[in-house]
């Protein structure tokens, strides 16, 4: 999350670094999903593993909508769950969960877990949905622009 700022706070930006951020952020986030479905197998919480691969995919959603978004010259940086935000409410859940590497989540735990899962989902959920709004409102506003 920090070497993008790194990277533009000592004025090294390149196309390419800021491809391979955007890459390997997915990419890390991603990791971070399947360590938590592989906690919730381990721990026998069915549950946290579906809110686990929903709160991922509906996170990768909101960056392709962003990324397509850019693709066509257009702003796509809105909504409530930007990466930030949800990094920051992951980590909550999974410290309350008490995830330590094997001691196991008590069922208290699990539903701290579950709770940030579902927030991560619904508002992944609601943030996609508004980039595509607003995506569908800047062409819109090109296709009544006089030409």
């Amino acid at each position: 999350m920090l070497d993008g700022g790194l990277a533009r706070a000592q004025n090294r930006v390149t196309r390419f670094g800021a491809f391979l951020d955007s890459t390997l952020d997915r990419w890390g986030e991603g990791v971070v999903y399947i360590g938590i479905v592989a906690g919730c197998s381990k721990a026998g919480f069915g549950a946290g593993e579906v809110l686990a691969a929903a709160a991922a995919v509906c996170s990768f959603q909101v960056s392709y909508t962003r990324a397509k978004a850019e693709s066509l010259n257009l702003h796509g940086e809105v909504g409530i769950a930007p990466r930030a935000e949800r990094l920051v409410i992951l980590t909550i859940g999974v410290v309350l969960a008490g995830l330590d590497g094997g001691v196991g989540v008590s069922a208290r735990g699990q539903n701290w877990l579950a709770l940030a899962l579902t927030i991560i989902v619904v508002t992944t959920s609601i943030t996609a949905v508004q980039r595509t709004w607003h995506v569908r409102q800047q062409l819109r506003q090109e296709e009544q622009a006089p030409k």
